[in-house]
């Protein structure tokens, strides 16, 4: 209760921050982009509907899915760091609803709106937290453990739809191995052997699961993490 009470009191404290300092709302079709990650990070944006797909853009030219974000959360950090460009691209996937704030506004006026530093602040720390633990797992745990983390970590974003305590994950194989840094054709065999121990069921550009039947088979998920 306390949790959710916290979650639209930062809701809130942004929609305030992005009324007063953005501009209008705007909508961007299935398949554009916010920003890209060459532009410059000259913006912070606040999702008011559909769903943005955060992808870091590789030396090499390929993709790495960073994050599914929808209704009520912001992207553009990059602008707070004084970077240069973005370093990533943001993408609707479905038409998207949105408001842009000029990080200039936002540093000038931040100062004021204590709510909206204090829910911005919690925000980065968490992404901190997150990388750190992504980049132990990239060096600890094998494929298997990585995507596992994965499904239960994208069960908790706009691509996934609850249906009692069954999780529906709208996300393909190509989509799941941007995200834990293998191959496709390594995520496939590990889905199919979940799926042949029963732990997911697929279908057209999604997966079905329960995410108790996944974190049992993690050793050292939090008791909290289990229990969600």
């Amino acid at each position: 209760m306390i949790d959710a009470e916290r979650a639209t009191q930062s809701e809130a404290s942004l929609e305030a921050m992005f009324s007063q300092l953005g501009d209008a709302r705007r909508k961007i079709l299935a398949g554009e982009a916010l920003f890209l990650a060459d532009a410059p990070a000259s913006s912070l944006f606040l999702v008011h509907s559909g769903q943005v797909r955060i992808f870091h853009n590789r030396a090499d030219g390929s993709l790495r899915l960073l994050a599914i974000i929808g209704p009520g959360q912001w992207c553009g950090s990059s602008a707070l760091f004084a970077r240069q460009t973005y370093g990533c691209s943001a993408i609707a996937v479905d038409e998207v609803v949105v408001s842009q704030a000029p990080i200039a506004k936002v540093l000038e006026r931040l100062a004021d709106m204590p709510e909206a530093a204090r829910t911005i602040i919690h925000h980065l720390a968490r992404r901190l937290y997150s990388s750190w633990d992504d980049a132990g797992n990239l060096i600890y745990d094998d494929c298997r453990e990585r995507l596992i983390k994965a499904l239960v970590r994208f069960s908790q974003t706009p691509a996934a739809l609850h249906q009692g305590q069954d999780v529906v994950l709208r996300m393909t194989h190509e989509q799941l191995a941007q995200a834990i840094g293998v191959a496709r054709e390594t995520v496939s065999l590990c889905i199919t052997e979940l799926r042949k121990e029963d732990r997911i069921r697929t279908g057209r550009n999604q997966l079905s699961f329960r995410i108790a039947d996944l974190t049992s088979m993690l050793p050292d998920v939090p008791p909290l993490a289990r229990a969600s």
